[in-house]
C-alpha cells in the first residue's frame, strides 16, 4: 500500500524536491533501473532523464556506439541504442563481422567509397584513387591500373567489372587485369545502368549514353550534373545531386521532364516501382502516377540496393533496413558501432557494406 499525503493525494516520495528525488535516490540506480523508474509517471520520467544522473550511472559503462559523443550529449539515448543492439544479437537475428579495412601511413582507417561483387570476387575503390583493388584474397590484394584520374563509379555488366572516372573514360575489365576503354563523355563518368541489354552511362557532362560495342548513342543531353541513372517504364531517370541539394527527374524521349522529385536521390527500380531515398530517412516510392513515403527508423538514406526479392537501404546513422515488395519494414538492424553506411552489395545470401568508419563488413542472417 502506498502511504499518501492526505491533503494532496500523493505518495510522500512524490512530494520530495526534484533535486532530492533525482540526486539522492537516482544515484543508487543503474542505467536499466533509470529506464524502469522513468515509466512511473511524467514527473519521474523528467527527473530521471537528467543528463547529470545518467552520466553518473554510466560512468564506468562501456557502450558500443558509432558516435561516441552521443554518450555525453544524450547518455539515455545512447544506452537505449546499446540495449537494442544487444537484444538483436542475443536473438541471433544477424551477425556482423569486419572483413577488411585499408590503413594510411598513420594507421588511420580509410573510407571505402565504391564496391562491386562478381561471384566470389570483391572489388573496391578508395577516395581520390586511380586504382581498383581486388581484395578477394585479403592478404594478397591486387590492384587494377589504367585510369588516369580518380575513380567515381563501379558497376557489374554481363559478369564483368565496369568503372568510370574523372578522366572521362569507361573501362571494362577482363579477369587478367586488362581493360577495354570506351571514350565519349566530356565529364566525370559517375554512374551506370542497363537498357535493352546495353550498357548505359551517366556523367557530370549532363549526357546519358547507351553503348553498343565501341559506339555510343546520346539518350539524354541535360544541364544537370548526373550522379545516378536508371530506367523506369522505358524512360531515363537521373539524379542531380550537389552538396546542398538533390533532385530526381524522369525524362520523356523528347528530353522534356516528365516528373521531378525535389530533395530525392539514389533512384532505383524495385518491383516495377521507382524508389528514391530522402534525407529524412524515408523512402519515396513512385508508382501509377502516385508517390508514397515509407518511414524508416533511420536517418538520411545514403545507399540503396536490391538484394534477392528485398530492397535494402543504409543510413548515415549505421542502420540497415530491409524492405519487402509492399514496403513493409521487415528488419531494421541498428548496430550503433557502425558509422554511415556508404555502399551495399549482395553476396550470395549475405550482404557486404562499407561505412564511414573505414570497415568493410559482412552481414549474415538467420
Amino acid at each position: 500500500m502506498r502511504i499518501k499525503n492526505a491533503n494532496l493525494g500523493l505518495s510522500y516520495i512524490d512530494t520530495l524536491p526534484r533535486e532530492i528525488l533525482g540526486g539522492v535516490v537516482g544515484s543508487h540506480f543503474s542505467p536499466k533501473d533509470l529506464l524502469i523508474v522513468g515509466c512511473v509517471n511524467k514527473q519521474w520520467n523528467d527527473t530521471f532523464s537528467a543528463i547529470s544522473i545518467w552520466n553518473d550511472a554510466m560512468q564506468n559503462k562501456v557502450l558500443i556506439l558509432a558516435d561516441q559523443s552521443l554518450k555525453l550529449k544524450d547518455p539515455k539515448k545512447a544506452y537505449v541504442q546499446h540495449l537494442k543492439t544487444e537484444e538483436n544479437m542475443k536473438r541471433g537475428r544477424y551477425t556482423v563481422s569486419n572483413i577488411f579495412a585499408f590503413q594510411d601511413s598513420s594507421n588511420i582507417l580509410i573510407t571505402i567509397k565504391h564496391l562491386a561483387i562478381i561471384s566470389d570476387k570483391i572489388f573496391c575503390v578508395l577516395p581520390r584513387s586511380k586504382l581498383i583493388y581486388d581484395i578477394t584474397k585479403k592478404h594478397d590484394k591486387r590492384s587494377l591500373e589504367g585510369h588516369k584520374d580518380n575513380l567515381r563509379s563501379l558497376y557489374v555488366f554481363n559478369g564483368k567489372l565496369v568503372s568510370g572516372s574523372n578522366d572521362c573514360d569507361i573501362r571494362i575489365w577482363e579477369e587478367d587485369g586488362s581493360s577495354k576503354v570506351l571514350k565519349g563523355h566530356d565529364g566525370t563518368v559517375s554512374c551506370f545502368t542497363i537498357l535493352n541489354n546495353h550498357l548505359v552511362s551517366g556523367s557530370f557532362d549532363g549526357f546519358v549514353a547507351q553503348w553498343k560495342g565501341d559506339n555510343y548513342e546520346v539518350l539524354l543531353d541535360t544541364d544537370d550534373v548526373i550522379t545516378s541513372v536508371t530506367v523506369f517504364e522505358g524512360r531515363i531517370v537521373t539524379c542531380d545531386r550537389t552538396m546542398t541539394d538533390s533532385k530526381v527527374r524522369i525524362w520523356n524521349q523528347d528530353q522534356t521532364v516528365f516528373k521531378e522529385f525535389q530533395k530525392a536521390n539514389l533512384p532505383i527500380v524495385f518491383d516495377n516501382k521507382l524508389v528514391m531515398g530522402l534525407s529524412t530517412g524515408e523512402l519515396l516510392v513512385y508508382f501509377n502516377d502516385k508517390t508514397t513515403k515509407y518511414k524508416s527508423p533511420a536517418n538520411e538514406i545514403k545507399s540503396i540496393c536490391v538484394a534477392w526479392d528485398k530492397l535494402v537501404s543504409g543510413s548515415d546513422d549505421g542502420t540497415l533496413c530491409i524492405w519487402d515488395t509492399d514496403f513493409n519494414l521487415c528488419t531494421a538492424l541498428t548496430t550503433n558501432y557502425i558509422r554511415g553506411i556508404i555502399t551495399i552489395a549482395p553476396k550470395e545470401d549475405k550482404l557486404v557494406t562499407t561505412s564511414m568508419d573505414g570497415w568493410m563488413r559482412l552481414w549474415e542472417f538467420k
